[in-house]
This record gives C-alpha cells, sequence and structure tokens, in this order.
C-alpha cells in the first residue's frame, strides 16, 4: 500500500482482505476474523508485516506491525519498529482511499500521515506483471495505461 501505482487484486472473505499485486511475493493478508498479533516473541518480519483489521462500517480498520526494516515509497527508510494504522474505504465505485498513519520511533521525529488514492484500472481483468527492461504498463500523468506489447 506504500504506493498508489501498484497494481494489485483485491479480494474479501469474512476472515481475511487480500490485497495481491503483480508482486506475488508481497500478498498482503489482513485478517479480519477477530485474531490478535502474534506475542512479540512469535512475530516474524516479513516485507509486508502482520496486519489484523476489523469493519467499522464500510471502512476497514488496519493494524499492522512486523514489518521488516526497509525502504517505503522511494526515499525513506523505516525500522522494523514501524506501526502502521490504516482506514481504507471506497470513495466511489471506481476509487478506494487509503488514509494511513505511521508511527516509528527510531526513524520518524512524530507520526506520519500518508493519504493514497487508487483508481479501478477499466477494461483490465487480470493482474498484467510488470517487465522492467521492456515495461508495457508506462505510466502517463501519474495513472497506469496498457500498452500492446510490442511487436
Amino acid at each position: 500500500m506504500e504506493s498508489p501505482y501498484t497494481q494489485f487484486e483485491l479480494v474479501l472473505t469474512p476472515e481475511q482482505t487480500l490485497f495481491i499485486p503483480i508482486m506475488l511475493s508481497a500478498m498482503r493478508q489482513i485478517f479480519t476474523d477477530g485474531r490478535a498479533h502474534p506475542p512479540k516473541d512469535d512475530l516474524l518480519y516479513t516485507p509486508t508485516g502482520d496486519s489484523i483489521g476489523r469493519w467499522d462500517g464500510k471502512t476497514l480498520m488496519v493494524d499492522t506491525i512486523g514489518r521488516q526494516a526497509g525502504p517505503i515509497g522511494d526515499r525513506n527508510q523505516l525500522s522494523d519498529q514501524a506501526h502502521f494504522i490504516e482506514r481504507i474505504r471506497l470513495l466511489d465505485k471506481d476509487r478506494m482511499e487509503d488514509q494511513m498513519i505511521i508511527e516509528d520511533p527510531v526513524a520518524l521525529a512524530r507520526p506520519w500521515r500518508v493519504t493514497l488514492t487508487f483508481k479501478r484500472m477499466k477494461g483490465v481483468d487480470r493482474l498484467i506483471p510488470a517487465d522492467c527492461e521492456n515495461d508495457r504498463n508506462p505510466i502517463v500523468n501519474g495513472e497506469f495505461k496498457i500498452a500492446p506489447p510490442k511487436p
């Protein structure tokens, strides 16, 4: 959820919400079955962390800990102590908003507030893997465009 330029598919079940990005190794599970985060001694630090959530009306409230230390976005570094609090909701049938507060006592002087808006890509019925050497999904004016493969 660090970039509004990431293509992903969203899957909702009663027990969890899945964000499945093009890079499948970064799949994010948000458990909504009432479980708590694992105890600190059992917490496994991963690129997406451990996320638990609950629904507040039509807003998914998410709490994430256990994210591996490393970059967020294109410039900032967070420690493994980062804590993410998110409010994810549909703005309309084609736009989703993620209001995020990131707390990190090691890397940040104060909580960092970020709002990201994601747009539904029309005419796309599957995830289209990005190819860094021959990217056929260019970003034009801040939006993904789907281009046919080069002959």
